[in-house]
């Protein structure tokens, strides 16, 4: 085989005190080089597969985490309506009661299951009358707790959904609706701030008076003003794409003490 067939490869010390040197044929510096090459590919290809590997079970975790809040949320409502319509049952059963003994007397169904009040209704009807008003009064005060969703719509972010990498914890929903449509209060109270900014665009802030405010964000406009008394289902603006936005939605926060609550354990039916 001829000298220009074969390469000579000279491995020496810096200081040249010693030496070694071997020769390799042509084909085999093309398998060396070849090896190195694919070795590289296939380190390059695992790295970009684990990558993928990782934003792909990252995604699926995300997906599984949102899942199994939006289930937490609905078993808290669930719990709510239960418990709401335990009360109003009860609320029921004490107005039957008023009505029977301040009527033609008490049926037979009320005798069968209070059998000692046909002997003492003359004196419990005063006491009957007071629960019969705070059941009234409770009914009033729940008209200034809110509840529901100012629009229909689907909801495209979940209170305490995590932003980007340093945005804080999303504190409210966000709330598909076209442009135009109209926003209401979801429970009675006092307008307070009707304002604009860079995230929140036109937004308006009802005060309930008993703790609870909410926040109504991204309005393309508003018919209310500062100092307004609504009432819950009243119309306060409409939904636009102002301040800080991707398409057309509602921003709808409610705050208990200044301290943002998911809307979501507030609401009787979504």
């Amino acid at each position: 085989m001829s000298r220009k067939s074969r390469i000579s490869v000279v491995i020496s010390a810096e200081d040249g005190s010693s030496s070694f040197s071997f020769r390799l044929t042509r084909w085999m510096a093309i398998v060396i080089l070849s090896g190195v090459i694919l070795g590289w590919i296939v380190i390059i290809f695992t790295v970009i597969s684990m990558v993928f590997w990782r934003n792909t079970e990252v995604k699926r975790l995300r997906n599984e985490n949102r899942n199994l809040r939006t289930a937490v949320s609905k078993i808290d409502s669930l719990k709510f309506e239960l418990n709401r319509l335990s009360v109003m049952r009860q609320i029921v059963e004490h107005s039957l009661l008023i009505e029977e003994t301040q009527g033609k007397g008490m049926s037979s169904e009320i005798q069968k299951k209070f059998p000692i009040l046909e002997e003492f209704s003359p004196f419990l009807k005063p006491e009957l009358a007071v629960v019969s008003d705070n059941s009234k009064k409770l009914e009033r005060l729940e008209t200034y707790i809110p509840s529901g969703l100012p629009v229909r719509g689907p909801i495209s972010v979940y209170f305490g959904q995590q932003g980007a990498v340093f945005r804080a914890p999303h504190s409210g929903l966000d709330i598909y609706a076209r442009e135009g449509t109209p926003v209401k209060s979801t429970a009675n109270g006092l307008i307070t701030k009707v304002s604009e900014n860079k995230d929140l665009g036109i937004y308006v802030i009802v005060d309930h008076l008993n703790g609870y405010t909410s926040v109504y964000g991204h309005l393309c406009n508003t018919g209310v003003l500062p100092g307004k008394v609504v009432r819950r289902g009243d119309v306060i603006g409409l939904s636009g794409q102002t301040g800080h936005v991707r398409g057309p939605h509602i921003h709808y926060e409610v705050r208990y003490k200044n301290k943002p609550i998911d809307p979501l354990k507030l609401m009787v039916s979504f």
